[in-house]
């Protein structure tokens, strides 16, 4: 139940941190759209001047650069809004107090473990005991062992293949999963 309400959270954050970061960006859009149609209007009459015949021509030119540029600065702050959205769900994880913490890692290893494997603890906040008193472990008779890397996480290494349950991998895998549908509705 716990986990529901920090999806939830974190789901709500994210959007509405999405929904500003994407505002700003149209905001900006607009506001160079319409700095780029001052000066092509401006150009225009000086060009209908000297080149009545090119008018047409450098007009479409600066217009599809318009429509380029305005093209990659809104991939760009699309692109943004996912990286800042990953890192925002991870420092939200990385601060949960340490017993919503110790609750993760008993969630992720009932979804996840299988009987005798080894898991290689990479915490800073949870230590090996925290996680050997879980009923789970005890249950799947697993070893707990400190591991190494930076992320914050564990590794669940087993007889036919090691499962990385790092935060920063979890929440890539989930972006990927779900790619399809986060890119349709920002892409």
């Amino acid at each position: 139940m716990q986990g529901d309400k920090i999806v939830e959270k974190i789901l709500s954050d994210a959007n509405k941190t999405a929904d500003e970061i994407l505002s700003n960006a149209y905001l900006k859009s607009d506001e160079t759209k319409q700095t780029c149609q001052d000066f092509l209007s401006s150009e225009k009459s000086k060009l209908d001047e000297i080149l009545s015949a090119k008018k047409a021509e450098i007009a479409e030119k600066y217009s599809v650069l318009l429509r380029i540029e305005k093209r990659k600065m809104l991939l760009k702050t699309k692109q943004d809004i996912v990286k800042i959205f990953k890192q925002n769900v991870l420092e939200y994880i990385l601060e949960l107090s340490k017993k919503d913490t110790v609750d993760l890692y008993k969630k992720l290893i009932e979804k996840y473990a299988e009987k005798d494997e080894i898991v290689l603890l990479t915490s800073k906040k949870i230590t090996c005991d925290d996680i050997e008193k879980l009923s789970v472990v005890k249950k799947l008779n697993l070893k707990v062992k400190n591991g190494k890397g930076d992320e914050e996480g564990f590794v669940l290494v087993g007889k036919n293949c090691d499962k990385n349950l790092c935060f920063k991998y979890l929440i890539d895998s989930v972006y990927e999963e779900n790619q399809i549908k986060i890119d349709s509705i920002l892409f």
